[in-house]
Parts: structure tokens; sequence; C-alpha cells
């Protein structure tokens, strides 16, 4: 149950179909939302119909036996980029929509399972919680990409389009100034390894 009790809701979104939105003012440097709640920490709740996953590339070309599978794992989720595996979201957080200007984000992890976000500037009660899409690199990961051209055209064209890609290594917002605007920062593998369990930020 990845989202802190009654800190998020889903509703309609103006950016796109559905979207997450802050039920109550929520200060920066928030974690909002977690792939897996901690052990024990029954303060989490499950916005969605699942268990989030994470899969490899083999695993994930092997759904295209089932195209209807295939096209919901690529609608609801994201390329973990240390890792090179792809998390499929089922918590909620697949409603998370894109903005040049997000208002979340936070570090990369390893460990696919590990994976946290934070507010990276203050959210007040009724905003959208949105990302960078562009920091996932889906459409710069080939496989993906074909993937994602053939079983889900409408993501493929707008992330080519409408979604600035970095560079390998980058995340959203990350201290200072980068933090402020929402700007993606590069970040060195080497100095993430620990980031979820040494994170200062609140829970």
């Amino acid at each position: 149950m990845p989202f802190p009790t009654g800190l998020i809701e889903v509703r309609c979104s103006e950016l796109q179909g559905k979207g997450l939105f802050a039920r109550v003012d929520i200060p920066v440097n928030t974690v909002i939302w977690r792939f897996q709640a901690p052990a024990g920490d029954k303060n989490w709740e499950n916005l969605g119909d699942g268990e989030n996953q994470h899969y490899c590339m083999e695993e994930v070309l092997m759904m295209e036996t089932d195209p209807t599978r295939l096209s919901t794992l690529l609608w609801g989720g994201y390329m973990h980029d240390p890792s090179g595996r792809y998390i499929e979201l089922r918590d909620g957080d697949q409603y998370t929509n894109h903005s040049d200007n997000p208002n979340c984000g936070g570090d990369w992890c390893k460990n696919p399972a590990d994976e946290f976000s934070i507010t990276i500037r203050d959210v007040k009660a009724g905003d959208e919680i949105t990302d960078d899409y562009g920091v996932h690199r889906n459409n710069e990961t080939p496989w993906l990409a074909a993937l994602f051209q053939k079983y889900t055209p409408e993501r493929h064209a707008f992330e080519s389009q409408q979604v600035t890609s970095y560079p390998r290594g980058y995340v959203t917002g990350l201290g200072g100034q980068q933090r402020e605007t929402g700007k993606a920062v590069l970040v060195d593998y080497n100095e993430i390894s620990a980031n979820s369990s040494n994170s200062s930020v609140n829970a």
C-alpha cells in the first residue's frame, strides 16, 4: 500500500484521463509514494487494483502473446533507468501525469523495489501530482520504444512529441535551485544505492 494514508486521491484530470491530487497541503521533501510500503507500517494505502511489479526485457517481450495484457502494462509503467527493468504500476501511481514543471520526483534507487517519490516543492491541497516523464527514457530504450509504438501508439506519440528526453542518469529536481524549479539533473549511480534507507525526507 504505497501512498501515505489520506494524502493523495485519484480524480479526473484536465491533463489526461485520471490523475493524482493532493488531499491536503504537502510540504517539500515529503515521501508521497513508495514501490512497496515499509515492512510492518500500516499507514499506507493502495489507490489502484493491484501490487506493483518489475520485469526484465525478456519477461516483457513474452507478453506479446497477450496484446491486451501488454498494452495495460505499457500504459501503466516506466523504464527503471539504473536496472534496465520495466516497472508496472498497479497501486494508483500509474495515474501520475507528466509536466515539464513537475512537483514531485526524487533520486533513482538501484533496486526497483526501493523506488520512492518525493515532493520537490510545496504542494497545495487540490494540486495535481505530476512528474517529468523525460527522465524515464521510455522512447530512448529501443526494444521498449518499439513496443510502445506497436501496442500503445498514443503514448508513444505523446512522449515523442511532448516530452523532453534527458541523457541516461538524470532525475527530476535534486536539491537547491534544481529542486525548486523541477529541472532534471545528472546524478552518479554509485551514490544512489542507499537513497531509500538514508533519505531524510518526511514520511
